[in-house]
């Protein structure tokens, strides 16, 4: 079912981007951005609507950064014994908001952070490289798969002396810091009663077969398991500067590039969700690499240097997420002006506060995804693609309804004039693909099997999207509020939805 999912979400998204780009051209915007794009199909409230909803995007991304932070970079740290501030991971998180984070935000250009982006890009690959190579050797040999949950559930392999306290009684919480408790794995991803796999915690030396759960044990553990899938494939706020710096840029063109980065991203995921999936089971966290001991196994050290890179890369690409959220909030209070510095330096810390003060309280990455997966980011793949697509299509129709109500043949003339000059403006009449007189004459006229298809397409993905949001924040609290742990047994609605 994963893989089902993961395929789903993956189409969807890839479509959207063609969709995004065809309203482009469509419309003809000359600086294409989501807020740009909602003013020339919406008017202001469509500008409104999609500045709004990247900058919280933006700004739950950087909550969901300073809580990998934490969770990534903290258990190397408590190694060192520096002392009792190192038993717990807001210093950490704090030190580095402010000292790190906060001044790489206040570049004033993202081409300053061009080659941070780069060499993010190199560690995230070689974390995910590191744990594909361990899942194929737990594959090989499934007794270090006893090894590896052993040592995570042995919390002196995981901390210094200093900290064993945090620690006490050897549960091990598996977060590796600070004696937080465990975070579950978000239903139906990775979810710890198994989802792909079933109880497996008791593989002994004889190296017991796994048997495949095809299914979920509820219809919840897969819509808690969308909105994570939706935030992971998102990236189309991030195209439109492809577009531009494209040779001949049309929607084709960027389709292809579309299909590209997300069939790699698409199997990148697949890769490094199953193998690692594989090799923890129902004992693997919301954050893979928080299952990973720092110490007391084979793979330890190589792991941990992987860790570091990553929480690296996690540092670095923070002042990009910072800057779409920045420039959109600059925009909604103060308007287009000019850049100042110290308008610059409030917005920055208004955003860093506000994002690093909520990563710092929680614990749990999957919450924040899964709430910014249900609001946010199927708006902006599913919803806001669709509606820049079809606005100016059902304005069309509606004025060809009004010039068709016109009586007398100046007035129907003149009707038709203004619907022609209208359409004309709002791009309805643009040919994308560059087709002749025909196809701009069916474009005309509303109809025409591939126009059809086309619009039952993106009518359907943006029906998907307006379902998606208020189910899963049903989920949501359900999940996170109504069954809360040890609560589940007690509601016989808890357990229908598999939690």
């Amino acid at each position: 079912m994963f893989v089902v999912l993961i395929l789903l979400t993956a189409l969807l998204a890839d479509y959207a981007i063609r969709v995004l780009f065809l309203a482009v051209e469509r419309m003809r915007v000359e600086r294409p951005r989501y807020p740009s794009m909602g003013r020339a199909a919406l008017g202001r409230s469509g500008e409104l609507l999609s500045s709004w909803v990247v900058t919280l995007q933006q700004i739950g991304a950087c909550i969901a950064y300073v809580v990998i932070i934490g969770d990534v970079l903290h258990p190397i740290v408590e190694l060192t014994g520096w002392g009792s501030w190192v038993c717990e991971r807001w210093p950490l998180q704090l030190f580095l908001l402010v000292c790190v984070i906060f001044p790489l935000c206040l570049l004033p250009s993202m081409d300053n952070l061009k080659y941070v982006s780069v060499v993010s890009l190199l560690l995230i690959w070689g974390t995910v490289f590191a744990v594909v190579v361990n899942g194929g050797l737990v594959l090989g040999d499934p007794l270090r798969r006893d090894q590896l949950i052993g040592a995570e559930m042995n919390a002196t392999n995981r901390t210094s002396g200093v900290c064993e306290h945090s620690h006490s009684g050897g549960s091990g919480s598996g977060s590796g810091g600070g004696g937080m408790a465990p975070a579950p794995a978000p239903a139906g991803l990775f979810p710890q009663e198994g989802f792909l796999f079933q109880n497996h915690s008791n593989s002994t030396a004889g190296g017991d077969s796994t048997s495949m759960r095809m299914l979920p044990k509820g219809v919840g553990q897969i819509l808690s398991a969308l909105p994570i899938l939706a935030f992971a494939f998102l990236c189309h706020q991030n195209s439109f500067p492809i577009y531009k710096e494209l040779i001949d840029p049309n929607p084709a063109r960027m389709s292809l590039v579309g299909h590209w980065s997300i069939s790699i991203c698409c199997f990148v995921y697949m890769l490094s969700g199953l193998t690692g999936y594989y090799t923890f089971l129902e004992n693997t966290e919301s954050n893979l690499l928080k299952n990973f001991a720092v110490q007391g196994t084979y793979f330890s050290l190589p792991m941990d240097v992987m860790r570091t890179g990553f929480g690296v890369s996690m540092v670095l690409s923070f002042p990009l997420m910072v800057w779409e959220a920045r420039h959109n909030l600059d925009v909604l209070i103060f308007g287009d002006r000019p850049y100042a510095f110290w308008r610059n330096f409030g917005l920055n810390l208004g955003i860093v506060g506000f994002t690093g003060g909520i990563g710092i309280s929680v614990s749990k990455l999957d919450q924040v995804l899964t709430v910014v997966g249900s609001t946010c980011s199927p708006l902006m793949i599913y919803i806001l693609p669709a509606l820049f697509y079809l606005a100016p299509i059902w304005g069309d129709e509606k004025r060809k309804k009004a010039g068709g109500r016109a009586s007398g043949g100046d007035g129907i003339e003149a009707a038709l004039m203004d619907e022609t000059e209208a359409s004309a403006a709002a791009g309805v009449l643009f040919n994308v693909n560059g087709a002749g007189p025909d196809e701009v004459t069916a474009a005309k006229g509303g109809c025409c099997g591939g126009c059809v298809s086309e619009r039952a397409m993106v009518t359907t993905m943006l029906g998907y999207g307006l379902l998606l949001i208020p189910c899963c924040l049903f989920v949501w609290v359900l999940q996170y509020l109504v069954c809360a742990e040890g609560s589940a047994g007690s509601s016989p609605i808890c357990s229908g939805f598999g939690f």
